[in-house]
């Protein structure tokens, strides 16, 4: 048996903090496989019952009813259902601009992709979330995000529970409240002296320690936010280049165009038309393709 949702995607300023989109569920067939496949957005699998394998970078994890795997951007990976009791899955297609942190929270990311809860197929929990989820698809769009974020920090609380909270350093948490500013005001005229003068710390002590702590200077972090946002926004085709430009601190278009040419390498209308290409081969998912 096999179902399959799709969300719309969501446009505009509503695409910058979450958006869905897709969600499905698939009962799959003895080695049914996906892949080698790259996907735009960051996917969540939940196998809610049998088995199958999960491989990427090389490595190959085996799964059953409990699991949960994640797909993140740009990342090659390929799945496939054992052949004697083949997984039934549910998975969210989502992406946003702390979808990222959000996932970090829940222990998730490219290098650690493989999350377990053994009640998460207990009514209340991860899975059950999902599910109604999904059965919200043609809800409204506050009750659709509500249930992600609810989703999200399922996946966190779990995590928290799984071992101990580390504290934060005091120099860690200078670059946690940097990070903070930097996500809220990225859209403003926001600069590495800003940041410094906020902290109360020195420019030049601020931009050596921010690396230290996260391994890129603040210029880098604040670029790859707005240019994060600014590839949402382009989702919109009914907005200018020079209006998604001004929504990531942009005053000049040409200014913000050689930025995102330089991050991205494709002018902002070559990579608006590039992801509505993609979006329309994606619509036409093949089952498990989720």
């Amino acid at each position: 048996m096999q179902q399959e949702i799709f969300v719309k995607p969501n446009t505009g300023q509503q695409a910058i903090s979450m958006t869905i989109y897709q969600t499905g569920r698939e009962q799959c067939r003895p080695r049914h496989c996906y892949g080698p496949a790259v996907r735009l957005h960051y996917l969540i699998h939940f196998v809610l019952s049998g088995a199958g394998t999960f491989c990427q970078d090389g490595l190959s994890y085996s799964l059953q009813a409990g699991d949960a795997f994640l797909i993140c951007p740009h990342k090659v990976t390929v799945y496939e259902a054992a052949a004697r009791e083949p997984w039934d899955y549910a998975w969210i297609e989502f992406d946003g601009l702390k979808a990222r942190d959000y996932l970090k929270q829940a222990g998730l990311s490219a290098q650690t992709p493989l999350w377990h809860d053994s009640q998460a197929l207990q009514p209340g929990h991860a899975a059950s979330t999902l599910l109604e989820l999904q059965k919200q698809a043609h809800g409204r769009e506050t009750r659709q995000l509500g249930l992600l974020y609810l989703l999200l920090d399922q996946l966190a609380q779990y995590a928290i529970l799984a071992q101990p909270v580390k504290a934060l350093t005091a120099q860690e948490q200078y670059v946690d409240q940097a990070i903070r500013l930097i996500q809220n005001y990225y859209h403003s005229q926001l600069t590495v002296e800003e940041l410094a003068r906020q902290l109360n710390l020195n420019r030049s002590y601020f931009s050596k320690l921010f690396r230290r702590v996260t391994g890129r200077s603040p210029q880098a972090y604040l670029l790859q936010v707005r240019m994060q946002v600014a590839s949402q926004l382009l989702l919109d085709p009914s907005l200018p280049v020079q209006t998604v430009a001004t929504s990531v601190g942009y005053q000049n278009p040409l200014s913000f165009s050689r930025a995102f040419v330089k991050y991205c390498g494709l002018t902002p209308s070559g990579a608006r038309r590039q992801t509505a290409a993609q979006l329309k081969a994606d619509s036409g998912l093949i089952p498990g393709g989720g």
